[in-house]
């Protein structure tokens, strides 16, 4: 199995809003209102047990105390596939608004390398 986590943030953000965006984004539907399962991946959406104001406000290493993690279990083994799933994610979420950063072993094939040290996302502390 891969694993990718993104760290996410934004003004007044909630989990469950941000859940049930995933949700419509990718078509699928919740599963005990925070769990995606499919033949793919299996995603959860959680409330983060780091989360600190002050230091996710921190550019770039403030993401670790962002307040939502969204963790992503690929069931497959391909690369390319997973990374469409997390950059259409990423994407999703850079639009509107939110700082997230992904984690994640294979990096350099996400859109701005999933997001660390770039300044072309949105980022909602200082830089």
């Amino acid at each position: 199995m891969m694993f990718c986590r993104i760290y996410t943030n934004g003004n007044k953000i909630k989990r469950q809003f941000v859940f049930f965006q995933l949700c419509d984004l990718l078509k699928e539907k919740p599963i005990d209102n925070n769990y995606i399962e499919n033949d793919i991946f299996d995603i959860s959406i959680s409330d983060s047990d780091e989360i600190d104001i002050e230091k996710s406000n921190e550019f770039p290493d403030g993401f670790l105390y962002f307040p939502v993690n969204i963790e992503i279990d690929f069931k497959l083994q391909n690369e390319q596939e997973a990374a469409f799933i997390i950059n259409k994610i990423l994407y999703f979420l850079w639009n509107n608004g939110y700082s997230a950063i992904a984690s994640w072993k294979f990096e350099e094939l996400l859109v701005e390398k999933g997001g660390y040290k770039s300044k072309n996302i949105p980022w909602t502390g200082k830089r």
